[in-house]
Formats: structure tokens, C-alpha cells, sequence
């Protein structure tokens, strides 16, 4: 007897943010993913996002629309500082992660 995958499979595409699209939001992935096409599987209770056959990625599957998912885990290859010595990405975030923006900056830089 076959076992089945009981779930929604879609193609995607990583966004600039690293975020992939599922039914009316967004998901993170790392960001060495953007641009890629990616499967996302949508269980009743998680989100499980692939590149060929590799796992990127496990969110608890969101039901609102609209809605970003983030694991900050996903962003930490971007805090790389730059010639001033701030992170470069940290001006470029989405607005909903601007909070995780002032508490990064701060264990970054050392600066309240």
C-alpha cells in the first residue's frame, strides 16, 4: 500500500524579501533561496517549503490573508556589516519586521 501526501503542492518563487507565496501570505525562506522556484506543501497545520529535495523551511500554516510568516534564523547571513560597520539589510526589511529590526540593530551594533 502507497503512502500519500495529504497536502496542497505549489511551484513558487523566492521573493527579493525571501519570502515564497501560499494561499493569501508569505512565508520565509534562507535568503541564498532568492529567485528560485521552490514546492511549498500545504498541510492543515504547517507549511513545509522545498528546493529540489532539500526542506527549507516549516511554518505553522496561517489562515488569515495578508499575513507574513518570518523564522529571523533565515536572515542572519545578511548581517554582515558594511563599511560603517551596521548591518546593510536592516534598512531594507519589510515594515513587519522593522521591531525585529530596533532589537537586532541593538545586539548587532551595541547600540540602544
Amino acid at each position: 500500500m502507497s503512502s500519500y501526501d495529504c497536502c496542497t503542492r505549489k511551484e513558487a518563487k523566492v521573493n527579493r524579501f525571501s519570502l515564497v507565496q501560499f494561499d493569501r501570505n508569505q512565508y520565509s525562506v534562507p535568503t541564498e533561496y532568492t529567485g528560485k522556484v521552490v514546492t511549498v506543501k500545504g498541510y492543515v497545520d504547517k507549511i513545509e517549503i522545498y528546493y529540489q529535495q532539500t526542506k527549507l523551511a516549516t511554518h505553522e500554516r496561517c489562515y488569515d490573508s495578508g499575513k507574513q510568516k518570518f523564522q529571523l534564523d533565515h536572515y542572519l547571513k545578511l548581517l554582515k556589516p558594511n563599511q560603517y560597520g551596521k548591518p546593510t539589510f536592516l534598512n531594507r526589511l519589510p515594515s513587519t519586521m522593522k521591531p525585529y529590526s530596533v532589537l537586532t540593530r541593538q545586539r548587532v551594533t551595541g547600540v540602544l
